[in-house]
């Protein structure tokens, strides 16, 4: 409770003999209490001070080292002796020699995890930068490519006029009315499409692995899938999928 690192810990205490004729009915007594509400514990500490070898025999019964061989949740042993192993260490999940080395120990897993949980926590803050510098340079080169479109849709048709005004005398302004209005019409649906003008009325696009979802690119459950819209790249897992098409 007062480790160098302020990890917390909820403790509860069973209590039990752990020395004469009444250890061994004692000790098992226990550990069919913890199973009762194990779902609550993450590991069990059988721990005492240490003892003569007659002290100690209890940890020799064969109804305590089959207690603590179907217990549900990991045992660690802290029995406080230097001798040989007694039957209990050998069944426990974790085996130390004092209480003191338990505390230690459980201290320790903790430390590894947190560890281990900050280097994920790195590893996926790298890999959501990335992802997001990907999409970044994705959405302007898309928005690149379709201003060049436009440009080139309407240097067409300036170019197709200035033919027809060459060509077409009688009819050159029934012509230039008809293509005038074609002009507008491809101007309109330019800006239509415009991925931020699409985005800005609430759509969005959604990618599984680097492509968009379509009828033939599903995803599965379980998938990670990216959602962009104009403020946001959102990753998703897939929990279900449900069709539409007969609704």
């Amino acid at each position: 409770t007062r480790n160098n690192y302020g990890y917390a810990h909820s403790t509860r205490l069973f209590d039990s003999v752990v020395q004469g004729d009444q250890a061994p009915a004692s000790i098992t007594k226990a550990f069919l209490n913890i199973q009762q509400s194990a779902s609550k514990f993450d590991v069990v500490v059988l721990i005492r001070g240490g003892g003569s070898q007659i002290d100690l025999d209890c940890f020799d019964n064969y109804a305590v080292a089959s207690a603590i061989a179907n217990c549900s949740i990991p045992v660690f042993t802290g029995i406080g002796h230097q001798r040989d192993e007694t039957i209990a260490d050998l069944v426990a999940h974790t085996t130390l020699k004092t209480p003191t080395a338990v505390a230690e120990q459980i201290i320790d897993a903790m430390l590894v995890f947190e560890e281990t949980l900050l280097n994920q926590y790195e590893s996926i803050s790298k890999l959501v930068k990335n992802r997001l510098r990907q999409e970044n340079e994705r959405n302007h080169h898309l928005k690149f490519n379709l201003l060049q479109l436009g440009k080139r849709y309407f240097l067409d048709g300036n170019n197709q006029l200035k033919f027809l005004k060459e060509r077409i005398t009688v009819q050159s302004k029934r012509v230039l009315q008809s293509k005038k209005h074609h002009l507008e019409i491809l101007q309109k649906d330019i800006e239509a499409n415009n991925p931020e003008r699409i985005f800005a009325k609430g759509y969005s696009m959604t990618f599984l692995n680097n492509k968009l979802v379509k009828k033939n690119h599903l995803p599965q459950e379980g998938d990670i899938i990216q959602t962009i819209n104009n403020q946001y790249v959102i990753q998703s897992t897939v929990k279900n999928i449900k069709s539409t098409e007969n609704e």
